[in-house]
């Protein structure tokens, strides 16, 4: 467990950047206080910002990292505010669709953010293994 410490301090101390071949650049911070972990980010242009909070324990020599992941504040209001929204504008702006045009879009809108949410639970939770084992995937600047 000293050693994912060690790693996870390392790693810590500057922020970690991720590229990708069509991604663009993904800025991530994090801190580590005793065994409690909390990591920022994706920093990036149009996407959502996570909260990540793990803890690390130690369980017959082996180290476990509990993690939960958070939507940050700002991205639930602006989601909130886009909700409303559709609410009020589409049976506004399509009088006789928006019986089967909202829940549809709705519906659409949910797939998209759930898919996202996935895609950036698995590069996170990747990001943290990779860190504590070792790998060197994250370029640090």
């Amino acid at each position: 467990m000293d050693t994912a410490r060690h790693r996870l301090e390392q790693c810590f101390a500057n922020d970690i950047v991720l590229t990708g071949l069509l991604q663009s650049q993904r800025r991530y911070w994090g801190s580590l206080d005793g065994q409690t972990l909390t990591l920022h980010g994706p920093n990036a242009n149009k996407q959502f910002r996570f909260l990540t909070r793990g803890h690390l324990t130690e369980l017959q020599s082996r180290t476990i990292l509990d993690i939960h992941i958070l939507l940050s504040r700002n991205d639930i209001f602006s989601l909130l505010f886009v909700a409303v929204l559709l609410l009020f504008a589409v049976p506004l702006m399509f009088q006789t669709l928006s019986i089967f045009l909202l829940p549809a879009l709705l519906l659409f809108i949910y797939g998209m953010l759930q898919w996202h949410f996935q895609c950036y639970e698995k590069e996170i939770s990747q990001l943290l293994l990779d860190i504590i084992t070792g790998v060197q995937t994250a370029k640090e600047s």
